[in-house]
């Protein structure tokens, strides 16, 4: 996965200059020659990443602070599981502790019914090829 490694970089240089307000960092996609930013920033710089494929997983838990968790299905509140599962076991291989954000669309309606025709509205609406698209890059 080449973007995970583009990334990878691309996170370590954002890292240094966050950290310590200059980078040198040499790699195969940036080479940066006393980079500076300032003023450098004062706040903890948080990365958040929504990789749910092994190697989403694998970045994640090297770099990332927290990870989006996605279920699937109606109704199923713990159909995240394996996602969330996937990442404590790649933190387990970095010994780090990245924290799942577990995304839930809640619909709501004065009733059950018209709280399901909201959903089918736009479950309508929904570009199956996109979905599928991403799903696939993870």
């Amino acid at each position: 996965h080449t973007r995970y490694q583009y990334l990878a970089e691309y996170a370590q240089v954002l890292r240094d200059l966050w950290a310590n307000g200059s980078s040198d960092f040499k790699g195969e996609h940036f080479s940066m020659q006393d980079c500076r930013v300032s003023p450098r920033p004062q706040a903890d710089m948080k990365l958040i990443c929504a990789g749910q494929s092994e190697a989403g997983m694998a970045f994640s838990a090297q770099y990332a602070d927290y990870n989006f968790c996605f279920g699937k299905g109606v109704n199923t509140p713990t159909a995240f599981a394996p996602t969330a599962q996937k990442l404590i076991e790649a933190n387990e291989k970095t010994g780090r502790n990245v924290t799942s954000c577990v995304l839930f669309m809640i619909i709501a309606d004065d009733t059950d019914e018209a709280a399901r025709a909201r959903w089918d509205h736009i479950k309508a609406g929904a570009d199956e090829e996109a979905i599928a698209w991403l799903s696939e890059k993870g």
